[in-house]
């Protein structure tokens, strides 16, 4: 057998498990009767799923477009371009777009334009000085969300709960993300950010954060060069 290659290898396995098929039909007639039914109900779930889900997914990206379309929108007297949307105040804009995002995050919770969604209306708390209402929002992208995305939560939640004096807390998130960065939350960037937390109340722990980062990318660098400039002198 040394003298045959993968492919033969492959092919005469396949040719064996064939035989064993027709061997096996021929002499279980009635049970490959009864379970072929079964098997064919499988398939068809299976089937079914697949069409599920693909509908799904485009029922998702349709949604998103459609935020997208009202964010997108004008606002004022003028009429929109069709399929551009106008809405007559900003506050009128403003109403829909949250209700958009609103009825996706709810829809689809766990995928990816559900946490858009819920990252959006989370944000969209934190600027109306509700951080009590926007704290689960952040927890429930970091308990149901892919991990990109969990990293950008921990990042927000992590400067909330350090800012309403949850220190510890919010703290611990953002080292998670040092410790575990993302495509969407680099090292760096955590890291700068909890420098930056501590710059007022911890100095010296700041600065050991921010140091390294001098030589680092060009906009990080000089991010840790500004925060670095409001420390007290270095204790000698």
């Amino acid at each position: 057998m040394d003298h045959l290659s993968r492919k033969d290898l492959k092919k005469d396995t396949f040719a064996l498990e064939v035989g064993h098929g027709v061997e096996y039909v021929t002499t279980h007639k009635s049970q490959v009767a009864r379970y072929g039914i079964l098997v064919l109900v499988i398939l068809l779930a299976a089937g079914g799923y697949y069409i599920y889900s693909t509908r799904q997914a485009a029922a998702r990206e349709l949604a998103l477009a459609q935020t997208q379309r009202i964010n997108g929108a004008t606002v004022g007297a003028a009429a929109a371009v069709p399929p551009n949307l106008n809405f007559a105040t900003q506050e009128e804009k403003d109403k829909a777009l949250t209700a958009a995002y609103q009825k996706m995050a709810e829809d689809y919770r766990g995928s990816v334009e559900g946490t858009i969604a819920q990252l959006y209306l989370a944000a969209a708390k934190m600027d109306k000085g509700e951080a009590d209402a926007a704290i689960p929002m952040y927890q429930q992208v970091i308990d149901n969300a892919p991990a990109p995305f969990v990293s950008v939560a921990k990042m927000a939640l992590g400067q909330v709960l350090y800012g309403k004096g949850k220190t510890d807390e919010g703290v611990k998130l953002l080292q998670s993300v040092i410790d575990s960065p993302t495509e969407f939350v680099s090292k760096e960037e955590a890291t700068l950010t909890l420098g930056r937390l501590l710059a007022r109340a911890k100095p010296d722990e700041a600065r050991k954060l921010l140091d390294p980062l001098v030589q680092s990318r060009t906009t990080i660098s000089s991010a840790a060069v500004e925060v670095l400039g409001t420390l007290p002198p270095k204790a000698n």
